[in-house]
């Protein structure tokens, strides 16, 4: 991903828009880099740890509290995907691609809508940035007093800071929020550069939010909660950076420590025991595998306010991809390969197993076919199975020149035809 600089456009149109913004691509990683040595750290029992599962939240929205004022109207998600089709529209006659709604930036979008009707500013109420409403948010516009998208589109289209938004090639993603109170609509984009999954456009509603605008007195009484954990950057060669995300407001006293598992949440290594300046961490395992993840954050030494999200991350440093498939030659069955990043001298070698689901369940020799470890000219190795009717697992494994195990990953089928 490449930097995206800080944008402010200057413009002069009273109080029914705001400028367009840009915010640089990440935050500062405060914590420092782990070690490449790995993570042979002390391990963590479960109970001390907690439960792993569902304990991410992904909600932009806090918890009552002294400091905050209460925002009540309508969310209309019927206007924002009128909005975003408009985005398109215009992208398209200018030659970008398309933006595709994110959930996580609508709902974020949706709270700014809120917030803009107390403080109509890319500052929010709290005096935080806008963009603290969401890690995956990088550009903002806003607007109000427009009755309809059109209206709205119209006036941000003719503003140039906010048409640069709407057109930028670096975004990919988008929320739009629409929040109706006191007979005034109130518009926000959020932009982003992710990649976003889809899901059912939600219904328009009444909805009411406890919006910060008294960080002190907030700070004070709020509720520590979770609002997940946002990768800034991920490789399955050379490790990740991720961030943990709470609902804490701007200066707040948070101690964060964070947690890795290769069995699924039965035991824990500490990557990084409690420390306010590791809300962000870059780390890298040194075996090969795939890791659980888990980030908890607390108010400074109070365990009772722990939250905690989870995160996963294969590290997967030789192979490079595997293939299963229809083989349509002679004899028929599956095309099987692996591939590996490399293959220095071509001294390393391949193997893929195959095991039998239905016999391992049986109490049974499970493994009923093996290519053995073969040796290949260039990164690639292939080989033609022909499977009864049943469920199987594939086992892809790479060695080095000293025969040493180096990567391995499992991948399942079926062959039910």
């Amino acid at each position: 991903m490449r930097r995206l600089r800080k944008k402010i456009a200057a413009l002069a149109l009273g109080a029914f828009m705001g400028f367009g913004l840009m915010s640089p691509q990440v935050q500062t990683v405060k914590a420092a880099e782990t070690q490449s040595s790995g993570w042979n750290v002390s391990v963590v029992s479960e109970d001390e740890l907690g439960d792993a599962d569902g304990v991410a939240q992904d909600s932009v929205e806090v918890s009552a509290a002294a400091g905050c004022t209460t925002v009540s109207g309508t969310k209309y998600y019927s206007k924002a995907y009128e909005v975003l089709t408009k985005v398109n529209e215009q992208r398209a006659s200018n030659g970008e691609p398309a933006l595709a709604m994110d959930a996580s930036l609508m709902e974020a979008a949706m709270l700014r809508a809120a917030e803009i009707t107390i403080k109509f500013d890319h500052t929010r109420p709290n005096g935080e940035k806008c963009f603290t409403v969401s890690g995956l948010a990088y550009g903002e516009n806003i607007a109000h007093g427009y009755s309809s998208s059109e209206d709205v589109m119209t006036a941000w289209m003719n503003s140039d800071g906010h048409r640069r938004n709407i057109l930028d090639s670096d975004y990919t993603s988008i929320g739009v929020g629409c929040f109706y109170k006191d007979n005034t609509y109130y518009w926000v984009q959020l932009f982003g550069i992710n990649t976003p999954e889809t899901f059912e456009q939600p219904v328009d509603y009444m909805e009411s939010y406890d919006v910060v605008t008294n960080a002190g007195e907030y700070a004070q009484g709020y509720t520590l909660e979770s609002k997940g954990i946002v990768e800034w950057s991920a490789d399955p060669r050379y490790g990740f950076v991720i961030s943990m995300e709470t609902n804490a407001p701007e200066n707040a006293d948070i101690e964060y420590s964070w947690y890795a598992s290769d069995d699924n949440g039965a035991s824990w290594w500490t990557l990084s025991d409690w420390d306010k300046e590791a809300y962000a961490i870059k780390a890298c395992p040194n075996y090969f595998g795939d890791y659980l993840i888990a980030g908890k954050a607390r108010k400074a030494g109070d365990d009772s306010t722990i939250v905690m999200a989870t995160y996963t991350y294969g590290y997967h440093p030789a192979i490079k991809g595997i293939c299963q498939m229809p083989y349509t030659g002679a004899g028929g069955g599956y095309l099987i390969g692996i591939e590996s990043y490399e293959n220095p001298n071509h001294a390393y070698t391949y193997e893929m197993l195959i095991l039998d689901c239905t016999l391992y369940a049986q109490g049974l020799p499970a493994w009923t076919y093996t290519t053995g470890r073969c040796g290949a000219p260039d990164t690639c190795l292939w080989t033609v199975w022909q499977p009864q009717y049943g469920y199987y697992w594939t086992l892809f494994r790479i060695y080095d020149e000293n025969g040493n195990l180096i990567d391995e990953q499992c991948y399942g089928f079926e062959n039910i035809c």
